[in-house]
């Protein structure tokens, strides 16, 4: 399981360069984004502490006028 830093860093990583096998030293390669999508078909559920990061992590893209989207959802 990732915590907290790591989950940050790679996102920072898909947004600078949208591949994780760049290094991230390297000068970035995308325009800041827009839109930020998560796909969370997979998850199947989540704990009080993975929902604050989650909080976190939306409110800090809403701060740089970032949306966020969340697709795939259980019903249940």
């Amino acid at each position: 399981a990732l915590n907290t830093g790591q989950l940050k860093d790679r996102l920072r990583q898909l947004e600078a360069f949208g591949d994780m096998s760049v290094h991230p030293s390297e000068e970035a390669r995308l325009s800041p984004v827009e839109n930020v999508i998560f796909d969370i078909e997979i998850m199947e559920d989540l704990d009080a502490s993975a929902a604050q990061i989650l909080i976190e992590i939306v409110e800090a893209y809403h701060s740089r006028k970032v949306n966020v989207f969340f697709v795939k959802l259980r019903e249940n």
